[in-house]
Protein backbone atom coordinates (compact mmCIF):
# COMPACT_ATOMS: atom_id res chain seq x y z
CA UNK A 1 0.00 0.00 0.00
CA UNK A 2 1.06 3.69 -0.91
CA UNK A 3 2.04 5.80 1.72
CA UNK A 4 -0.53 8.30 0.88
CA UNK A 5 -3.05 5.27 0.98
CA UNK A 6 -2.32 4.95 4.82
CA UNK A 7 -2.13 8.02 6.03
CA UNK A 8 -5.80 8.75 3.80
CA UNK A 9 -7.02 5.28 5.98
CA UNK A 10 -5.67 6.39 9.18
CA UNK A 11 -7.12 10.13 8.46
CA UNK A 12 -10.63 8.59 8.00
CA UNK A 13 -9.98 6.27 10.77
CA UNK A 14 -9.72 8.63 13.44
CA UNK A 15 -12.79 11.06 11.23
CA UNK A 16 -15.03 8.13 12.42
CA UNK A 17 -13.87 8.16 15.31
CA UNK A 18 -14.36 11.68 16.35
CA UNK A 19 -17.67 11.75 14.78
CA UNK A 20 -18.70 8.16 16.84
CA UNK A 21 -17.55 10.47 20.15
CA UNK A 22 -19.64 13.36 18.94
CA UNK A 23 -22.65 11.15 19.45
CA UNK A 24 -21.87 9.93 22.41
CA UNK A 25 -20.37 6.30 20.93
CA UNK A 26 -16.87 6.93 22.66
CA UNK A 27 -16.34 2.88 23.11
CA UNK A 28 -16.87 2.29 19.26
CA UNK A 29 -14.67 5.71 19.18
CA UNK A 30 -11.90 4.18 20.84
CA UNK A 31 -11.70 1.20 18.17
CA UNK A 32 -11.31 3.46 15.55
CA UNK A 33 -8.28 5.22 16.67
CA UNK A 34 -6.80 2.24 18.21
CA UNK A 35 -6.64 0.54 14.46
CA UNK A 36 -5.72 4.02 12.82
CA UNK A 37 -2.79 4.13 15.99
CA UNK A 38 -2.14 0.65 15.45
CA UNK A 39 -1.67 1.22 11.44
CA UNK A 40 0.37 4.56 11.70
CA UNK A 41 2.58 2.58 14.37
CA UNK A 42 3.21 -0.22 11.65
CA UNK A 43 4.83 2.62 9.55
CA UNK A 44 5.89 5.21 11.83
CA UNK A 45 9.19 5.40 10.12
CA UNK A 46 7.75 6.34 6.19
CA UNK A 47 5.24 8.65 7.78
CA UNK A 48 4.71 11.84 10.43
CA UNK A 49 4.64 10.53 14.23
CA UNK A 50 2.16 13.15 14.53
CA UNK A 51 -0.30 10.39 12.86
CA UNK A 52 0.36 7.71 15.88
CA UNK A 53 0.34 10.86 18.36
CA UNK A 54 -2.97 12.26 16.75
CA UNK A 55 -4.59 9.12 16.90
CA UNK A 56 -3.66 8.02 20.78
CA UNK A 57 -5.01 11.16 21.97
CA UNK A 58 -8.13 10.37 20.15
CA UNK A 59 -8.16 6.95 21.23
CA UNK A 60 -7.49 8.43 25.24
CA UNK A 61 -10.38 10.89 24.67
CA UNK A 62 -12.55 7.94 23.88
CA UNK A 63 -11.61 5.95 26.94
CA UNK A 64 -11.71 8.48 29.10
CA UNK A 65 -15.16 8.83 29.08
CA UNK A 66 -15.88 5.70 27.78
CA UNK A 67 -13.79 3.80 30.68
CA UNK A 68 -13.09 6.30 33.89
CA UNK A 69 -10.36 4.56 33.81
CA UNK A 70 -7.39 7.17 34.35
CA UNK A 71 -5.19 4.74 34.79
CA UNK A 72 -5.45 2.92 31.85
CA UNK A 73 -6.27 6.02 29.75
CA UNK A 74 -2.77 8.03 30.98
CA UNK A 75 -0.94 4.75 30.48
CA UNK A 76 -2.01 4.85 26.66
CA UNK A 77 -0.64 8.82 26.50
CA UNK A 78 2.46 7.99 28.16
CA UNK A 79 3.17 5.11 25.82
CA UNK A 80 2.62 7.02 22.80
CA UNK A 81 4.48 9.79 23.44
CA UNK A 82 7.24 7.40 24.57
CA UNK A 83 6.95 5.37 21.41
CA UNK A 84 7.01 8.37 18.64
CA UNK A 85 10.16 9.72 20.65
CA UNK A 86 13.00 8.47 18.54
CA UNK A 87 11.13 8.52 15.56
CA UNK A 88 10.42 12.54 16.22
CA UNK A 89 14.78 13.10 17.26
CA UNK A 90 15.31 11.58 14.25
CA UNK A 91 13.42 14.42 12.04
CA UNK A 92 15.24 17.79 10.93
CA UNK A 93 14.55 21.09 12.68
CA UNK A 94 13.02 22.47 9.33
CA UNK A 95 10.92 19.65 8.78
CA UNK A 96 9.52 19.42 12.72
CA UNK A 97 5.50 19.54 13.66
CA UNK A 98 3.98 19.92 17.10
CA UNK A 99 0.37 19.16 16.70
CA UNK A 100 0.80 15.42 17.92
CA UNK A 101 2.46 16.25 20.46
CA UNK A 102 -0.18 19.38 21.63
CA UNK A 103 -2.40 16.83 21.41
CA UNK A 104 -1.60 14.34 23.52
CA UNK A 105 -0.07 16.98 26.38
CA UNK A 106 -3.47 18.54 26.29
CA UNK A 107 -5.22 15.01 27.02
CA UNK A 108 -3.28 14.41 29.77
CA UNK A 109 -3.62 18.10 31.35
CA UNK A 110 -7.16 17.29 31.68
CA UNK A 111 -7.25 13.87 33.07
CA UNK A 112 -5.03 14.92 35.61
CA UNK A 113 -7.64 18.06 35.81
CA UNK A 114 -10.82 15.88 36.02
CA UNK A 115 -9.39 12.50 37.57
CA UNK A 116 -6.42 13.56 39.91
CA UNK A 117 -5.09 11.08 42.29
CA UNK A 118 -6.91 11.20 45.73
CA UNK A 119 -5.13 13.02 48.42
CA UNK A 120 -2.72 14.36 45.87
CA UNK A 121 -4.87 16.91 44.22
CA UNK A 122 -2.37 19.55 44.83
CA UNK A 123 0.53 17.59 43.12
CA UNK A 124 -2.08 16.62 39.91
CA UNK A 125 -3.25 20.05 39.81
CA UNK A 126 0.03 21.79 40.09
CA UNK A 127 1.04 19.02 37.31
CA UNK A 128 -1.65 19.79 34.99
CA UNK A 129 -1.11 23.59 34.81
CA UNK A 130 2.64 23.27 33.39
CA UNK A 131 1.63 20.54 30.77
CA UNK A 132 -1.33 22.81 29.85
CA UNK A 133 1.70 25.61 29.51
CA UNK A 134 3.76 23.12 26.99
CA UNK A 135 0.47 22.62 25.23
CA UNK A 136 -0.31 26.30 24.71
CA UNK A 137 3.50 26.61 23.29
CA UNK A 138 3.12 23.46 21.24
CA UNK A 139 -0.48 24.59 19.99
CA UNK A 140 0.94 27.76 19.49
CA UNK A 141 4.25 26.65 17.37
CA UNK A 142 1.95 24.10 15.38
CA UNK A 143 -0.39 26.95 14.42
CA UNK A 144 2.46 29.34 13.11
CA UNK A 145 4.48 26.38 11.45
CA UNK A 146 4.78 27.08 7.63
CA UNK A 147 6.51 24.17 6.38
CA UNK A 148 3.66 22.46 5.17
CA UNK A 149 4.04 19.29 7.37
CA UNK A 150 1.21 19.58 10.05
CA UNK A 151 -1.27 17.07 9.62
CA UNK A 152 -4.19 19.31 10.42
CA UNK A 153 -5.36 22.57 8.01
CA UNK A 154 -3.80 26.05 9.52
CA UNK A 155 -7.52 26.74 10.20
CA UNK A 156 -7.96 23.93 12.53
CA UNK A 157 -4.64 24.31 14.54
CA UNK A 158 -5.19 28.21 15.11
CA UNK A 159 -8.73 27.14 16.72
CA UNK A 160 -7.29 24.56 18.85
CA UNK A 161 -4.64 27.12 19.55
CA UNK A 162 -7.14 29.39 20.58
CA UNK A 163 -8.85 26.68 22.98
CA UNK A 164 -5.85 25.74 24.55
CA UNK A 165 -5.80 29.27 26.08
CA UNK A 166 -9.00 28.65 27.91
CA UNK A 167 -7.56 25.71 29.53
CA UNK A 168 -6.06 27.04 32.40
CA UNK A 169 -8.46 29.09 34.17
CA UNK A 170 -10.39 26.03 35.32
CA UNK A 171 -7.21 24.53 36.72
CA UNK A 172 -6.56 27.31 38.67
CA UNK A 173 -10.24 27.42 39.89
CA UNK A 174 -10.65 23.99 40.75
CA UNK A 175 -7.20 24.68 42.80
CA UNK A 176 -9.16 27.32 44.39
CA UNK A 177 -12.25 25.74 45.15
CA UNK A 178 -10.09 23.52 47.78
CA UNK A 179 -8.25 26.15 48.85
CA UNK A 180 -4.86 25.45 47.78
CA UNK A 181 -2.63 27.60 47.69
CA UNK A 182 -0.98 26.93 44.14
CA UNK A 183 1.55 29.34 43.45
CA UNK A 184 0.48 30.19 40.01
CA UNK A 185 2.15 33.48 38.71
CA UNK A 186 5.83 32.70 40.31
CA UNK A 187 6.14 29.38 38.64
CA UNK A 188 8.17 29.12 35.76
CA UNK A 189 5.34 26.80 33.52
CA UNK A 190 2.07 29.36 35.14
CA UNK A 191 3.64 32.40 33.93
CA UNK A 192 4.78 30.73 30.48
CA UNK A 193 1.18 30.04 30.19
CA UNK A 194 -0.37 33.31 31.44
CA UNK A 195 1.78 35.44 28.99
CA UNK A 196 0.42 33.00 26.24
CA UNK A 197 -3.06 33.23 27.15
CA UNK A 198 -3.25 37.03 27.71
CA UNK A 199 -1.02 38.26 24.91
Amino acid sequence: MEISDIIKQITNLNRTGIELSDKGEFGKASSYHLYAMMLAASNIKSINPDHYLFSASRSAYAQRFSTNNREATMSTLEKALEFAKDRRASIAADERTFFGEAAVKEEMALLLRYFPMKGHELKEYRKSICITGEVMILFSNAAKNTNNLEILEPEYRKTRYLRSTGLIAPIILKAAEKSIAVNYHGSRCGSTAWRLATS
